[in-house]
């Protein structure tokens, strides 16, 4: 699967929203329509949020 630097930084704008939800939940990104699964959350001094596209 191929991302473009657009779709990338609108995604990073997107995860920042998601890092409080649970694994599991899927969400879209509106500009593209593609959804994507959230596989890790660390809500600590470092915040991170993996997400992985739904094919």
């Amino acid at each position: 699967m191929e991302i473009t630097h657009r779709e990338i930084q609108q995604l990073h704008d997107k995860v920042r929203k998601w890092k409080g939800l649970e694994e599991g939940t899927k969400k879209d990104l509106e500009s593209s329509g593609q959804q994507y699964e959230i596989i890790n959350s660390e809500n600590s001094v470092t915040e991170a949020v993996a997400v992985a596209p739904v094919v």
